[in-house]
Parts: C-alpha cells; sequence; structure tokens
C-alpha cells in the first residue's frame, strides 16, 4: 500500500480514457475525450493530487483575447469537455484490491466538492515505462439503463536522467 502511494507520487500524462457500456446487445467501447485525450494527474509528496483533463477535439480558440470575455457558449464547449479536481489522497487496500481516495476540495463539478472520488489503482509497466491504470469502483448505470465503467491509463513522465 506504501509502495502503491510512493510510486505514484510525480506527474502522469493521459494515454487513453475509455467509456466500456454493457447492454442486452453486447459490450461496446467510447472515448469519451475523442482518440488522442489531453490531461495531467500529479501526486504530489505531502500527499495532494491534482487532475487536469480534456479532450483534444475541445480545444477550438474563443473569438476574444480574454477568457473572461468569451461567449457561454465557447464557455460552455471547453467546460463540458473538462475534467479537474483536486486534494489530498490516500491508497487503502480492500478485498485484494487498491484503492486511490481523493478528497475533493476544488473542481470545475461542484457537486463533487467535499465529497470523495474513489478508483481501483494498479500500476504496471509498458515498454519499460510506468502505466498508472484507474478504474471504477464500481459500473454506474446510463439514462437508458445500460451500464457503464471508464477506464484511465496515464504514462508517468520520467525525470530526463531516467528515459
Amino acid at each position: 500500500m506504501a509502495d502503491l502511494q510512493r510510486a505514484l507520487i510525480g506527474t502522469w500524462k493521459v494515454l487513453t480514457y475509455d467509456m466500456i457500456i454493457s447492454s442486452e446487445k453486447g459490450t461496446s467501447t467510447i472515448q469519451p475525450a475523442g482518440k488522442n485525450p489531453l490531461g495531467f494527474v500529479t501526486f504530489t509528496q505531502d500527499g495532494y493530487m491534482s487532475v487536469h483533463m480534456t479532450s483534444s477535439e475541445a480545444i477550438v480558440p474563443h473569438k476574444s483575447d480574454m477568457w473572461y470575455q468569451a461567449t457561454d457558449e465557447e464557455v460552455v464547449r471547453a467546460a463540458r469537455a473538462m475534467l479537474t479536481y483536486c486534494g489530498p489522497f490516500e491508497v487503502t487496500e480492500e478485498a485484494g484490491d487498491y484503492l486511490l481516495s481523493t478528497a475533493v476540495d476544488v473542481s470545475l463539478d461542484p457537486n463533487w466538492i467535499g465529497g470523495h472520488q474513489v478508483r481501483k489503482a494498479a500500476i504496471k509497466e509498458q515498454d519499460g515505462r510506468p502505466l498508472l491504470v484507474l478504474r471504477p469502483v464500481q459500473t454506474f448505470t446510463l439514462e437508458n439503463g445500460d451500464t457503464a465503467e471508464v477506464i484511465v491509463s496515464w504514462e508517468k513522465i520520467l525525470p530526463k536522467e531516467d528515459k
């Protein structure tokens, strides 16, 4: 458990953001942030994390030079594609799974503030580099009754001397 918490320390770049949907017809996978999501998650030694992720397809410059002068439509387009939150994190173990729990202090989604975001976490190696895979603790139900889970994989950004 402490080993995983130590291994998390650093900055990770998002590789994949997949939603796996299960229905009576079978299973399908979509990429809510497109095929090339953009994002980073950073875990600090003092126990805080911060994540910023968006869709590369949502990056359309707004007409004004200043963000606060963007139209409501431009703000909505950018904000709907953005996932961002931060707060203190901890790693625990439950039923053989490592759980990464963040007490959300700040979030683009105000409903998350004051709550916890919990994910199953595993670190693997891919091509000699650390890969963090985050999955939900449980699936969720979509409006049409299908179930879904979001799986996000991150590649650790190694210091230049470690590359």
